[in-house]
């Protein structure tokens, strides 16, 4: 092994530890998301059409997906703040019935006294939100100076002939240490989405079927939160079993019972799309979702498999003697 591939793998372990200690996930999925549907699309219209062109219908086609994520995300909070006070207004007074049949004190009778809870509970925690806040806000900053670094770098011009000198020789190692994740996270990106398409194409299923109302906003629920492992599904079950409450407690249970089947058979799914298309056993797919997890939360589980994905096919890559 030359000095500059192990220099490049030092790089790229050093890049990776100044991430996690910096608490950048988010950052870095926004760039290697902005930066794979640039680079998709202009691998895909470099052949037909000249290099200008597919540079450009490949920035134009960024534009158009930033678009629909837009419009999606927005038409999600549009639908939630009109359905969730419709949903919270038929839940409270059947939570409330509940608990007066089975001795249960709630701290509140009806939507006001829900609203003036919460409001409490916010200004008892008001440094504890400040401070989220802040974050929040720090946060989306930085994502969007990611999104700008991959636009940049996509439209940069080529870099110049590689000397033979150690700097050089390691970018080289280093630009091959960055293609080789980058493949595993476009599979792995193209896999995740394709499992919330899924899950929410079944929920919807489930929802016509039993008559649960709003299936619109839970089904948009299901496949936006879906993306997110766990913490997103949790979400989106609350929502979903507070809604068929309002139906009747039964119609809860009900939807509890498919909810807990169905996420539980889509891990397996997840696990098996993941491995097949990164040619990976499921257990070190689940390993390393609670690896990334523990790491950098969220980020860390949609990362992990590719992570892992790298390092089998570095290792593979480097031969060893009989």
């Amino acid at each position: 092994m030359t000095p500059a591939r192990k220099a490049s793998y030092a790089l790229f372990a050093a890049l990776a530890a100044a991430i996690i200690c910096l608490h950048l996930g988010p950052v870095l999925l926004a760039g290697l998301f902005s930066y794979m549907i640039l680079d998709l699309t202009h691998r895909k219209l470099a052949g037909p059409l000249p290099s200008l062109a597919a540079r450009a219908g490949a920035v134009a086609t960024f534009g158009v997906t930033a678009a629909l994520l837009t419009w999606l995300v927005i038409t999600f909070f549009k639908l939630a703040m009109h359905r969730m006070p419709l949903i919270l207004g038929s839940l409270i007074p059947t939570v409330d019935g509940m608990a007066n049949e089975y001795g249960i004190d709630l701290p509140f009778e009806n939507l006001h006294g829900f609203r003036v809870v919460l409001l409490e509970a916010l200004k008892e925690n008001a440094r504890s939100v400040t401070e989220t806040s802040g974050l929040l806000t720090k946060g989306f900053f930085q994502i969007v100076v990611g999104i700008f670094v991959a636009i940049l770098h996509f439209l940069s011009e080529p870099e110049p002939a590689i000397k033979h000198n150690l700097f050089d020789a390691m970018r080289r190692e280093f630009d091959l240490r960055v293609k080789v994740f980058m493949l595993g996270f476009e599979k792995i990106l193209s896999a995740q989405v394709l499992i919330s398409f899924i899950n929410a194409g079944i929920t919807a299923i489930f929802l016509l079927a039993v008559g649960i109302p709003f299936v619109h906003f839970l089904t948009l629920t299901t496949f936006i939160f879906g993306i997110l492992p766990i913490v997103g599904n949790i979400a989106s079950n609350t929502v979903i079993v507070g809604t068929a409450l309002t139906i009747s407690p039964q119609m809860a249970v009900v939807a509890l019972i498919f909810l807990v089947v169905s996420h539980k058979a889509q891990y397996l799914l997840s696990g098996h799309i993941l491995g097949s298309r990164i040619d990976t056993p499921v257990w070190q797919i689940l390993a390393g979702l609670l690896i990334g997890e523990a790491l950098m939360g969220v980020p860390g589980m949609i990362l992990a498999p590719a992570m892992i994905h790298y390092l089998r096919e570095e290792l593979r890559d480097i031969p060893v003697k009989a």
